[in-house]
């Protein structure tokens, strides 16, 4: 059982800086069905086999990128939670062990890349107990949205079909 509040589990994998990441990340695996942009840029490309960055498996705790959109009808049970983590504060075990969830494939230009390590972790939206976890993808309006892709409505927000049309950025990167 996971309470309304908790971290269910890491959308774990490589963390890509803003602009040479997103460059790396498009030679290297344009189109990546699992890369999600933070809010702040960077991009975390999802990895879908458990496996750490050192190797091992920890599959129950990397289960992020295996979430699935609710399908048309269902509202999600989890939801992405971008964090930024200080590991020069934590204690060294915890700070290796966010190593194995997030590491940078470049460092970044701006900042040493020890002391900040950025991660996607999952939230409960409610009490969850023995059920598939579906978080909103929240694709744009207007993007080549898959034909499984509905919309999530959710109380007191204005709809997707009614959002501004996406502002130029560099999501054109990502999208192939």
């Amino acid at each position: 059982c996971c309470p309304r509040g908790a971290i269910v589990c890491f959308y774990h994998g490589p963390v890509y800086g803003p602009l040479v990441g997103r460059v790396k990340l498009m030679l290297t695996d344009p189109g990546s069905a699992y890369a999600l942009v933070m809010p702040d840029g960077y991009i975390i490309n999802g990895k879908t086999s458990g496996a750490t960055s050192d190797g091992s498996d920890e599959s129950t705790l990397l289960a992020g990128p295996l979430c699935q959109h609710p399908p048309k009808g269902r509202q999600p049970n989890v939801m992405f939670y971008p964090a930024v983590c200080d590991v020069a504060a934590m204690p060294a075990a915890a700070a290796a062990s966010i190593d194995k969830v997030a590491w940078y494939d470049t460092a970044p230009l701006t900042f040493d890349a020890r002391q900040e390590t950025r991660t996607m972790v999952l939230v409960a939206l409610r009490d969850i107990t023995d059920e598939e976890l579906f978080v909103d993808y929240r694709y744009m309006p207007g993007d080549n949205l898959p034909k499984w892709y509905s919309p999530v409505a959710r109380e007191g927000e204005v709809p997707q079909e009614k959002w501004d049309p996406p502002r130029p950025n560099f999501d054109w990167f990502i999208h192939a």
